[in-house]
C-alpha cells in the first residue's frame, strides 16, 4: 500500500513539472531589470493661468476646458462712496447704491440672528446654524475685537433703505506678497433675488483690485448652491475647479466648487476711475 502511494505522488510531481515546463514556453522572458515591466506614462501637466511666481503658462484667450466664458466682461465697478474709518470707527466704510459695508455692532445681534439661526441660509455657507441670541452675541464681540487690532474682518452689510443689518462680506484670506485674496459673503433670506448678491460680490472684487491690487480674487461656492454659484459667475467669476469634502458640518463633509477672478481678463478701464483709486 505505502509502495503504492509513493509511486502515485512521485508520478504527480512528475506530471506538474512536466506542465510547468509546456507553460514556461508560453510566458514571455523574465526582465533583466525592473525598469522593463513599469510602463512609462506621459501625463500633459495641467496648464495654469495663475501658478508659482505668477507665471502664465497659458495663453490668454486659454482655459483648462478649453473655453474662454467671458465672465470677467460682467465685472463692473459698484462703489459709489468710501468713508475712511468714520468717527467711533476704525473701519473703512463701503457704499454702493443699495448697500453699506461698515464695522459689524454688537447691537445688530437681534438682525444677524434672524437669519443665522435659519438652517436654509446656514445651508448655502460652511458654518453651522446658531443656536441662541447669547452665541451670535459672542460672535458679534469677537468681531469688535478684531478690528481693535487690525485683523482681517468681514464687514456688517446694512441694506440703505432700512437701515436693518442684512448680511456679512469680507476678505476671507488675503496674501500680500502675491497678491491676490479669497473673499466671502452672507446674505439674509429676507433680501434674497433682490440682486444684492451680484452687488455685494463686484464690491469686494473692486477692492481687491483697486486697494489691494489683487491680481486674482478666489472664491467658494457649495456644490449643491446653484443661487450662489450663479451669483458668482454674474458678478465675473469663473469656475476653475472643485475641493471634494472641503469642510465638515454637523457631521457631513461638503463640497465646493472654486471660482476666481483674474485681473488680466478684464478691462483696465474698468477700474480707472472707482472712488478707491483717489487718494
Amino acid at each position: 500500500m505505502n509502495k503504492h502511494f509513493a509511486t502515485v505522488i512521485v508520478a504527480a510531481n512528475c506530471a506538474i513539472i512536466i506542465s510547468l515546463l509546456c507553460l514556461r514556453g508560453w510566458l514571455p522572458p523574465a526582465p533583466e531589470k525592473i525598469e522593463e515591466v513599469v510602463e512609462e506614462r506621459r501625463i500633459e501637466a495641467i496648464r495654469c493661468k495663475n501658478c508659482a511666481n505668477n507665471t502664465n503658462l497659458a495663453n490668454s484667450t486659454e482655459r483648462l476646458d478649453g473655453k474662454l466664458d467671458g465672465n470677467a466682461s460682467h465685472v463692473a465697478r459698484v462703489i459709489t462712496e468710501v468713508h475712511r474709518a468714520p468717527e467711533g470707527s476704525n473701519v473703512i466704510w463701503l457704499e454702493t447704491k443699495n448697500l453699506i459695508l461698515r464695522d459689524a455692532r454688537v447691537s445688530d445681534v437681534d438682525d444677524m440672528y434672524a437669519y443665522a439661526h435659519k438652517p436654509e441660509v446656514a445651508n448655502r455657507h460652511t458654518w453651522a446654524t446658531h443656536t441662541s441670541k447669547f452665541e451670535t452675541m459672542e460672535f458679534l464681540k469677537s468681531w469688535v475685537e478684531r478690528y481693535k487690532k487690525s485683523y482681517i474682518t468681514p464687514w456688517a452689510i446694512e441694506e440703505k433703505a432700512t437701515g436693518r443689518m442684512i448680511g456679512t462680506a469680507g476678505i476671507s484670506q488675503y496674501y500680500p506678497g502675491e497678491p491676490r485674496d479669497i473673499i466671502s459673503y452672507t446674505l439674509s433670506d429676507s433680501v434674497w433675488n433682490k440682486g444684492y448678491d451680484v452687488e455685494i460680490i463686484q464690491a469686494l472684487i473692486e477692492f481687491s483690485v483697486v486697494t489691494l491690487e489683487c491680481i486674482r480674487v478666489a472664491a467658494l461656492a457649495r456644490c449643491d448652491d446653484p443661487a450662489t454659484q450663479r451669483a458668482l459667475e454674474e458678478a465675473g467669476l469663473s469656475r476653475e475647479g472643485i475641493e471634494p469634502d472641503y469642510k465638515c458640518v454637523n457631521d457631513r463633509y461638503i463640497s465646493s466648487y472654486a471660482y476666481a477672478f483674474l485681473t488680466q481678463e478684464a478691462d483696465p478701464k474698468i477700474f480707472a476711475n472707482s472712488v478707491l483709486a483717489v487718494k
